[in-house]
């Protein structure tokens, strides 16, 4: 039995529409992750992890092109390695090494966004950048290997939406290799079972059932 097909006058949008949802989805993410970015460089400027010549007083937000120098990046990026934690709460764990890696790079779009119309800072060359990452990166792997923990975290677990969304795509599709994927990704399921992706099992045979018949 073939794979129903999405109503007549769905077909032609509803690839528009699942573009349009994952735009959505990702823009919220990057706001999501800029936002976590002002919060850590926030408490960074409070006071409490500055030194001499630092901009403190400030909110991540009111930084001027002027500020953001060597100083500053290199003692930001020195913070989220050693100082930042989860939340921004003291009680919780030091971030995971994804974590400090994705907001860095946030904090690097975020002031080359919003100080588009002036010459790069040489502090955000590419060059420059990527020697506190890499000095981040050993420091971190030193503090793991330390305290014998892991240096990256697991990966997050599957949404509800994003269940349902990968399903009815590869129902659409109707092809061959859709459905070898989405055999595939439910082998996975059942075989690492693994938080929300059990929990919402049921939920592929009810796509199954409304698809298909």
């Amino acid at each position: 039995m073939q794979p129903s097909q999405p109503p007549e006058d769905l077909q032609d949008t509803a690839p528009v529409a699942i573009q349009h949802i994952c735009e959505i989805q990702q823009a919220q993410k990057v706001k999501e992750k800029i936002n976590s970015m002002k919060n850590h460089l926030n408490k960074f400027l409070s006071g409490n992890y500055t030194h001499a010549n630092m901009p403190t007083n400030k909110t991540a937000d009111a930084l001027e092109y002027e500020d953001i120098d060597e100083n500053l990046v290199g003692l930001f990026s020195g913070y989220m390695v050693e100082h930042a934690r989860k939340f921004c709460k003291e009680h919780e764990k030091l971030l995971k090494w994804s974590s400090i890696a994705s907001y860095f790079s946030a904090f690097k779009n975020f002031f080359l966004i919003k100080f588009h119309d002036k010459p790069r800072p040489t502090a955000l060359d590419d060059a420059a950048f990527a020697r506190h990452t890499d000095r981040m990166l050993r420091i971190k792997t030193k503090m793991c290997i330390k305290d014998n923990e892991s240096l990256f975290q697991q990966k997050e677990t599957a949404t509800e939406e994003d269940i349902i969304g990968l399903s009815a795509v590869c129902f659409w599709n109707g092809d061959v290799k859709s459905a070898e994927f989405l055999h595939l990704f439910r082998a996975c399921v059942n075989n690492t079972g693994r938080g929300s992706e059990v929990r919402y099992q049921w939920w592929f045979c009810y796509i199954l059932f409304v698809f298909l018949y």
